[in-house]
């Protein structure tokens, strides 16, 4: 399957500013006192979709220092992906079928994994290598390096 093109922006609340400093990329504040970081590649690079190689399901971890995956399978992974959604309350049956079959289909063809990810306030610097280091080990597509700047 391919994940379509989304935003060209990373959204971020003024508390993840420490993140922010991190990475080498345009940024500029949204009418909601957001920062808005530009995320060079994707749509660039995929115009049409970018190979997708799993669904990650992203859970902050206050316990562990360490970011670990979970793949889940079968009625559990769909269940997981259905929880997740980014539009809820439809009402029109043919939609909520539809839209429940798509999800079937998709978790039939690629992993879902849920991402336990240590979560400490300030954000430690390298706190992102782990991660991608443990998605790349995990993913059958390629994990880009964003550029940092320190």
């Amino acid at each position: 399957p391919l994940a379509l093109p989304g935003p060209l922006e990373l959204r971020l609340r003024s508390s993840a500013g420490s993140v922010a400093d991190l990475i080498d990329t345009p940024r500029r504040i949204t009418a909601d006192d957001r920062l808005a970081l530009h995320l060079p590649g994707g749509a660039e690079r995929w115009p049409d979709g970018a190979p997708l190689g799993a669904v990650v399901i992203p859970i902050p971890d206050r316990e562990h220092t360490e970011p670990r995956i979970d793949t889940l399978a079968g009625s559990t992974s769909l269940s997981a992906v259905l929880a997740n959604l980014r539009m809820t309350g439809w009402r029109d049956d043919s939609i909520v079928q539809h839209h429940f079959d798509r999800c079937a289909d998709l978790v039939a063809s690629v992993p879902v994994l849920v991402l336990r990810v240590p979560w400490t306030e300030p954000f430690v610097a390298g706190c992102g290598e782990p991660v991608l280091d443990l998605l790349r080990a995990h993913l059958r597509v390629p994990v880009p390096t964003p550029t940092l700047t320190r």
